[in-house]
């Protein structure tokens, strides 16, 4: 999560304009008291690091009363392996589709 606490502060330009980053583990950054967190903000992180997810929260404990949690999915595969499960139903699904059209044109054949 260093890379991503890093890249959080060069975008929010935190020494300039406030705002604090925690990392709560190896897979958490919560960024405290920005004065803003926007469209641009998360879609800028999402393109940079697609494996995160990004949610804000209200929280009185930030001077903004907000924080937003950047956490990394546990599964660096994740979408990959779901794109192959979809893959493999896909096919799954059109091999019993040939295979019933084969079959009905056989016995309609009657052979």
């Amino acid at each position: 999560m260093e890379p991503v606490q890093k890249y959080v502060q060069t975008l929010l330009q935190t020494t300039r304009h406030g705002g604090r980053t925690v990392m709560r583990d190896e897979k958490t950054l919560i960024i405290f008291d920005t004065p803003n967190w926007g469209d641009r903000e998360f879609r800028s992180l999402r393109s940079k690091f697609p494996e995160c997810e990004v949610t804000v929260q209200a929280f009185d404990g930030s001077l903004s009363g907000f924080i937003v949690l950047v956490t990394r999915r546990s599964e660096p595969w994740g979408f990959a392996s779901e794109c192959a499960f979809v893959l493999a139903a896909a096919g799954a699904f059109w091999t019993a589709w040939w295979l019933h059209g084969y079959l009905l044109s056989r016995t309609a054949v009657g052979l």
